[in-house]
């Protein structure tokens, strides 16, 4: 492996993330991946970014109601549900 910026301190693969309904509610999610993504430089997205990526996740996962959008006044209200 070449060594880079990015990867000097490789603490090795990240965990996948699964089982989103332990986030209980869109916000979980939103403020999981604000605290923890990018991997390297946590916080670094816009709220938007976040917002985009909660609901790319939740849809992809089939966890996002038809019709639903994902914003900062409906994401506490979003239930993931099993």
């Amino acid at each position: 492996v070449e060594l880079s910026e990015r990867n000097a301190f490789n603490i090795g693969e990240p965990p996948p993330l699964r089982a989103l309904e332990h986030f209980g509610t869109a916000q979980g999610l939103y403020r999981y991946l604000r605290a923890a993504m990018p991997r390297y430089d946590p916080g670094a997205l816009s709220d938007e970014e976040y917002l985009d990526i909660t609901a790319f996740l939740l849809e992809l996962n089939g966890k996002l109601p038809e019709g639903a959008t994902v914003s900062e006044e409906t994401a506490p209200l979003l239930m993931i549900s099993r």
